[in-house]
């Protein structure tokens, strides 16, 4: 009687086992075509798989096939990461009134815009910046990203956003970006003197 029992046991668990197998395997099939995995993996983190047509320099929009839905939408690029950036320019203090453009507008497709996440101002010489009051990264529009106080940037010093020569504007420090379509240039108030101003700047477009 206990070997027919033991027996009878050792059958429920193998059956067990073996459902419990089956709901496995079933879940992990499932998870793979879900996420179209030859092996179990991480998901994709993007629903989109591929741009059909792109058109930034006329509308800026893009049409997008999303797997999750399974069909064609438009996309605008606010929607998309966007193109990162570093570019750096030297402004001169004898020169500083004329402009040194950092991004060209023809950099910037229609619909999308520069956003500024951070910069790198350096005194590039030991003479202290005199005469001019102030540099402004700014879009080509006019548009204020920093205003730095000139009288601040001291021989081989190094300026960023969180300096006390930075007055920091909406367009960076509230991530609202330039304008569209429009580049961004440093440009001081006044000729004047000091070593060269290396201008760094970082971000998006998009």
């Amino acid at each position: 009687m206990k070997q027919r029992n033991s027996i009878i046991a050792i059958l429920v668990l193998v059956l067990i086992g073996t459902a419990v197998a089956a709901s496995l395997t079933t879940g992990i099939d499932a998870y793979k075509r879900r996420y179209k995995l030859d092996t179990l993996g991480e998901p994709p983190r993007a629903v989109v798989s591929r741009v059909i047509q792109e058109s930034p320099a006329s509308t800026g929009t893009l049409q997008v096939f999303d797997d999750d839905t399974n069909t064609v939408r438009d996309m605008t690029w606010a929607d998309l990461p966007g193109q990162p950036f570093v570019v750096s320019g030297t402004l001169t203090s004898a020169a500083a009134a004329t402009a040194v453009n950092l991004i060209a507008d023809s950099a910037v497709p229609a619909g999308r815009k520069v956003y500024i996440t951070g910069y790198l101002a350096k005194v590039d010489g030991a003479t202290d910046w005199a005469t001019t009051t102030s540099v402004t990264i700014e879009g080509t529009d006019g548009t204020d990203f920093s205003v730095l106080t000139a009288s601040a940037l001291d021989g081989n010093e190094l300026h960023g956003p969180f300096s006390d020569s930075a007055a920091v504007a909406a367009a960076m420090s509230k991530g609202t970006g330039g304008t569209a379509a429009t580049g961004v240039q440093v440009i001081g108030n006044a000729n004047g003197t000091g070593s060269d101003l290396v201008v760094t700047i970082f971000g998006v477009i998009k």
